[in-house]
């Protein structure tokens, strides 16, 4: 009998011979001179034997047909023949689950590396995964850390998606590039339309007047065009607004006038933004608001005094500097002289008129361009006059003024910035750089009043988009009408640019009302102006 099972008798509780104990004692022997391996076994021995134990022939179960057998026949052999067939299904079934276990801990057992070893591997795996990134050197895959997983989206492409080819820019792309800058509404025709898109809180003790609403439409309609027109016009309503006004009984006058004057400016800015000109005639005019009024003047007085500022500034600087400036300029013109002139200009249309009744001879030539063609006008109006004139489209300039022909050009401006540039109706940049580039002088007639504090070096960061529609002009013709106003079409973009920038390099000299200037002194005039405000 094994050492198994007389230690599976022992445990169920079966008496041992003393044949069974000598037995057991030379197994122990024998098991203090194994490993660590048989200890193991004799653990395990013990856990399975206690297990069968509780689930066989436990006392506390009840009784099988095996035990009633065994209790029929008394004698030992009976017994032992039990407890053995016990213990060879016990042994049985620990050497199976040896073998497992051995199998499953040659599996997980891994070879031990030494370091020199482990170093190499690393460097292999590392030359590995460099042979495999692309040719810039930059891994194409990209693990996130601590982020969570995102769903991959395969996009198909569509088959009526048309990519568009290299170099063009789409309409989308060609608008969101100007997007920035405000443009005039076309089919604005009326105060009702104007009114609802100005997103002002209009009460009842703040309704726009009406001379501030007949001009705001005639802004929008283009009715009234050019710095010294549009701020002249401005002038005129505002002093009807100042003469109309009545203050609150629980307001102030100054602060009122204030909040009533921003109200129409928003929506004069809304018809069409305003010009440098106006701005600087606003702000001329809240300065006088705040430090020419005492507190202690009744409202006629005050508003009298406003008004007599406002006429005085319209004066001043606009009447009798465009004056001074035709003086100036008409001496620079001599007898057959031929002066190129570029749209319409108030300022250059009185320098022309006064160089002529002073007895001077001379030709002009009106260059034009598309879509306005202001040049029309100041081409009527120099014929009225008795003028020589010529008329040409801005395409033939390079003609014109590298020929030799031309031996002064004059323009006008909307304003001038401080860093010398010149804003003025787009084309006037390019009859400048012409100008330079065939040797003739540009002088630029501009008030003072005009000058402006911002700096600028190209045409998108401010400007004007105009009436689209006024681009695709087609004089008549079907086909060309039909493929202007095919709006389905995604390639065609009218961008009608209202102003355009000079650079100060192709102006010669700016005539002022001051005298003639280079471009490079208006930041003087600038802090000589702000200075007589202050005093």
């Amino acid at each position: 009998m094994d050492k198994q099972a007389i230690e599976a008798a022992k445990i169920s509780g079966h008496k041992m011979t003393p044949a069974e104990k000598k037995a057991l004692r030379q197994a122990k022997k024998q098991e203090k001179l194994k490993g660590s391996s048989s200890s193991e076994i004799s653990v395990q021995v013990k856990e399975a034997t206690k297990k069968l134990s509780n689930t066989s022939i436990s006392p506390q179960q009840p009784k099988t047909v095996t035990d009633d057998v065994a209790e029929q026949k008394p004698d030992g052999d009976t017994t032992m023949t039990t407890v053995g067939r016990m213990g060879e299904k016990l042994e049985s079934s620990i050497l199976n689950t040896n073998k497992l276990q051995h199998v499953e801990t040659t599996k997980s057992k891994k070879p031990q590396l030494t370091k020199a070893e482990r170093r190499a591997l690393q460097e292999s795996q590392r030359a590995t995964k460099t042979a495999a990134l692309p040719s810039d050197g930059k891994s194409s895959v990209k693990t996130p850390i601590n982020k969570p997983e995102e769903k991959s989206i395969d996009v198909k492409p569509s088959k009526d998606r048309v990519t568009p080819a290299a170099g063009i820019v789409s309409k989308r792309d060609s608008r969101s590039l100007f997007g920035h800058l405000p443009q005039r509404d076309p089919t604005l025709r009326s105060i009702p339309q104007l009114l609802p898109g100005c997103g002002l809180n209009l009460t009842p003790s703040s309704i726009l007047h009406p001379v501030i609403l007949r001009l705001g439409l005639q802004y929008a309609n283009g009715r009234i065009c050019g710095s010294n027109a549009r701020c002249l016009s401005l002038m005129s309503a505002v002093c009807q607004l100042i003469k109309d006004h009545r203050t609150p009984p629980d307001k102030e006058l100054r602060r009122h006038l204030e909040e009533q004057l921003a109200l129409h400016m928003a929506f004069l800015h809304r018809c069409r933004p305003l010009a440098v000109s106006q701005r600087n005639a606003i702000k001329h005019l809240k300065h006088h608001i705040n430090k020419s009024i005492p507190v202690e003047t009744s409202e006629y007085e005050a508003k009298s005094i406003l008004v007599d500022t406002i006429e005085q500034f319209a004066n001043e600087r606009v009447h009798l500097a465009g004056t001074a400036i035709s003086q100036i300029a008409a001496n620079k013109i001599q007898n057959d002289d031929v002066i190129l002139v570029y749209g319409f200009s108030s300022v250059v249309l009185k320098v022309l008129q006064h160089a002529f009744n002073a007895g001077i001879r001379f030709e002009v030539v009106v260059a034009d361009g598309r879509p306005k063609l202001e040049g029309r006008v100041m081409l009527k109006r120099l014929i009225t006059h008795g003028v020589s004139c010529s008329y040409a489209l801005i395409g033939s300039l390079s003609h014109l003024l590298m020929g030799g022909r031309i031996h002064k050009v004059l323009i006008g401006a909307h304003a001038l910035l401080a860093n010398g540039c010149v804003i003025s109706r787009c084309g006037t940049a390019l009859v400048a750089m012409v100008a330079r580039r065939g040797g003739v002088p540009v002088l630029v007639c501009c008030e003072t009043y005009k000058f402006s504090e911002r700096v600028q070096t190209d045409s998108f960061v401010f400007n004007e988009l105009g009436d689209p529609q006024e681009l695709l002009q087609h004089n008549g013709d079907p086909r060309l009408a039909a493929a202007l106003t095919n709006q389905s079409s995604s390639y065609l973009v009218a961008l009608n640019l209202t102003y355009d920038i000079t650079p100060s390099e192709f102006v010669t000299m700016v005539i002022t009302e001051l005298g003639m200037l280079p471009c490079t002194s208006v930041p003087v005039v600038l802090r000589v102006q702000s200075t007589e405000l202050t005093e």
